[in-house]
């Protein structure tokens, strides 16, 4: 079961960062047929691997193992998101809906605001 659970999640944080099983296994330093195993379920990342495949989409292994990956967790493991963003949506969340309402209306005025200069 964690072997498709491994598999799914891979592809899915894949797509979701737009990018191809070469760019993504040149970044890990592997082959991109080593990647497509993976993705595919024919292998398990071991041990290593799994840490690093987690380190790199910002993740836990056990997140990474379980496919428990909230939309919360997807954005977060963006590699443009800086940390000081990361943190802001961080915050966003906890906030209650009425906030969070707050928040984009003022976002939104600053954005219209800095058009306006």
């Amino acid at each position: 079961m964690a072997n498709r659970n491994i598999s799914k999640t891979l592809r899915s944080l894949r797509r979701q960062l737009g990018i191809t099983q070469d760019a993504l296994s040149k970044e890990l330093h592997i082959s991109r047929q080593l990647y497509a195993f993976y993705e595919s379920g024919a292998r398990i990342p071991d041990a290593e691997m799994a840490c690093e495949l987690a380190e790199f989409h910002h993740l836990t292994v056990d997140q990474l193992v379980h496919g428990q990956i909230s939309a919360e967790d997807a954005v977060l493991s963006m590699p443009s998101l800086s940390s000081e963003s990361g943190e802001f949506f961080r915050i966003y969340l906890t906030l209650s809906p009425d906030d969070q309402n707050a928040i984009r209306s003022y976002l939104e005025f600053l954005h219209h605001s800095s058009e306006e200069d």
